[in-house]
């Protein structure tokens, strides 16, 4: 099935790195796709309390770092380099912007397609929906019933602590950092990771071929992270750029 939309423009992307391994856990031979073409436009849908279709403002934690200070924010893609710009949970057709479901969102994103999702899947209780944006700007969007999972194991692995916020958990392998769809299980909106924190993970896992990372913020900005690779678990923490470090 597909649907009219105008396409939003492309967003810049950096250069692609080498291929890396499939996370399982996150795509089936089961999920569904569908895409828009460009045509005319659509109204977005009355809004609507709770599950709805507005994206919260939700407070992101920020490095107040020098400006010598790099940041390594590549935008999350799918192997086709296509950019994510939602995935989270469904409900009755019903895209889901609350924190417990939401794993990937870009906070500029306002176009809505709950219209044609709902038509689809308003009997369905529950499932998962990405939507991603075309080299050519086009929209498109799939389905897969494994995303559940993904949210409910979210901090499977971690302690975090009243105070702390998650920021970023992916895949790690030799040492880089993973932006490809299929490893990120939770971005918290565009939040970037400072260069010092890429360069000490790539100097110690360089040799490790794959392990799960966690990057975690306190209320007072102090980073740390943690990476679990089989029974392993290996934690460091960074205080804020703004205490010296």
């Amino acid at each position: 099935m597909s649907t009219s939309r105008t396409p939003q423009p492309n967003p810049q992307r950096n250069p692609s790195r080498a291929s890396q391994e499939k996370n399982s856990d996150t795509r089936g031979s089961a999920a569904e796709s569908f895409s828009t073409s460009s045509g005319q436009s659509q109204s977005d849908p009355p809004q609507r309390k709770g599950r709805g279709c507005t994206v919260p403002n939700m407070q992101l934690p920020t490095q107040r770092a020098p400006a010598t200070t790099r940041l390594y924010h590549p935008p999350v893609t799918t192997r086709t380099g296509e950019s994510v710009l939602l995935r989270s949970s469904l409900f009755n057709g019903r895209i889901s912007f609350q924190p417990e479901d939401l794993q990937l969102w870009d906070p500029t994103f306002t176009d809505h397609i709950n219209q044609n999702l709902f038509q689809q899947y308003h009997d369905t209780p529950v499932t998962g929906v990405t939507i991603v944006q075309g080299i050519d700007g086009t929209l498109r969007w799939s389905v897969d019933s494994k995303l559940i999972e993904i949210s409910r194991s979210r901090h499977k692995g971690i302690q975090i602590a009243n105070n702390e916020t998650l920021l970023l958990k992916t895949r790690i392998l030799y040492g880089q950092v993973s932006f490809q769809e299929s490893d990120v299980h939770f971005r918290h909106g565009t939040w970037q990771i400072p260069q010092y924190i890429v360069e000490s993970l790539r100097e110690e896992y360089w040799a490790t071929p794959s392990g799960l990372l966690y990057i975690i913020s306190d209320d007072r900005e102090n980073l740390r992270w943690v990476v679990n690779v089989g029974k392993i678990s290996r934690a460091r923490t960074f205080f804020s750029r703004k205490k010296g470090l």
